[in-house]
């Protein structure tokens, strides 16, 4: 960084700071371009210990839902678990029963009729980018139907957006 004269090189160092900037932009873009990529898939949170897929996911461009049954677990457990999930992703959020208290009276002739439901937003959007999955969760339903009876289940749907 010293001249011939032992005086500090204005060129030298300028040159030195240049290659420095050029590796940080450089390193910064690939940072960014990485983390763009990352959100270009569905953001997958761990499911809860017992349950099962229930049905075929639907999938319609960068939106997918997907429906769990956990036999024979409450609701509180499933929240639970999933709460301590979001706990896990560090957001700070919490599964929030609507209503907050007692139930709505379940409507027949409704098929997405349910008493109550939580729900459990993982988010990891950012500038320019979009991922998220909403987890809702609310108790089974009897029906006539077996495939649509889950009287003996809590019911998990997973609605994932991501970025395209």
């Amino acid at each position: 960084m010293l001249d011939s004269k032992g005086r500090i090189s204005i060129f030298r160092v300028s040159v030195i700071g240049a290659v420095i900037g050029a590796v940080l932009i450089i390193g910064g873009i690939l940072s960014f371009n990485n983390d763009i990529n990352s959100r270009r898939t569905p953001l997958n949170i761990e499911t809860f210990v017992n349950a099962e897929l229930w049905g075929a996911p639907r999938e319609q461009g960068t939106t997918r839902t997907v429906f769990f049954r956990a036999r024979g677990a409450t609701v509180e457990q499933v929240v639970a678990h999933y709460q301590q999930q979001l706990t896990a992703f560090e957001t700070g959020q919490r599964c929030v029963r609507t209503p907050g208290t007692g139930e709505i009276p379940v409507d027949p002739t409704l098929p997405n009729s349910v008493p109550y439901r939580y729900d459990c937003m993982f988010d990891r959007s950012g500038v320019n980018s979009t991922q998220y999955t909403r987890v809702t969760i609310y108790p089974g339903i009897a029906n006539d139907d077996p495939f649509f009876d889950t009287s003996d289940s809590t019911v998990i749907a997973y609605e994932q957006v991501w970025q395209p």
